[in-house]
């Protein structure tokens, strides 16, 4: 009998360690930090410079109509996918010849340079080093920052050169730590482009 009750007493003791499961330490709530330290914002703005120089690069691409097809609209895919999805993200242009600015969704804006109408050879290159602003704090893991960039536009028709133009651009920046969770477990946070806006247009004489 005494020797039921020791056996007794040690399975609900056992049983009652199970069911307890791991000792947590400390507050959860506490412990978890959506922040990025400086160092790690300092990072990202090696990456969102790389984003930026991405997107010039394809556009590039995109107006070079001596390019091959299949790959001005890769270029083009590629574009796209640099942008902040689900919002109406917009990219503004401009013109030397009026004060007003016009806005394009990316998709039509890219369209418009892919078909560069009036013009049988468009080159579109930059031809300064983009700047990023430092990060600002939007939210939990989330970060926003600007880019300038500085395009230079030229329009030929059977060779000659008919228009062209110098504009500095703002660029949104979005960096979200939490938005790669599920696409790649390495790298959990990404910059994405947001609206590109024009600050400035100057003219360059054409000969």
């Amino acid at each position: 009998m005494k020797n039921s009750l020791i056996l007794f007493f040690l399975l609900l003791t056992g049983s009652a360690g199970f069911c307890q499961g791991p000792t947590i330490i400390g507050d959860s709530k506490t412990q978890a930090d959506d922040d990025l330290d400086e160092n790690a914002l300092k990072d990202f703005n090696e990456h969102a410079k790389q984003k930026v120089e991405m997107f010039q690069n394809y556009l590039t691409i995109v107006a070079d109509k001596t390019q091959p097809l299949e790959k001005r609209l890769a270029a083009q895919r590629q574009a796209e996918d640099l942008f902040i999805k689900g919002k109406d993200i917009f990219i503004e242009v401009s013109s030397k010849n009026s004060a007003k600015k016009t806005k394009y969704s990316v998709m039509d804006y890219l369209e418009r340079v892919f078909n560069a109408q009036g013009y049988t050879q468009v080159k579109i290159t930059f031809y300064d080093t983009c700047l990023i602003s430092d990060w600002k704090k939007v939210g939990n893991g989330k970060y926003e920052s600007v880019a300038t960039i500085y395009q230079q536009f030229e329009g030929y028709f059977q060779g000659k050169l008919k228009y062209s133009d110098r504009t500095s651009k703002t660029v949104e920046l979005d960096l979200d730590k939490m938005r790669d969770t599920n696409y790649d477990s390495s790298a959990r946070a990404t910059v994405l482009l947001g609206n590109i806006t024009v600050e400035h247009t100057t003219a360059v004489k054409v000969n």
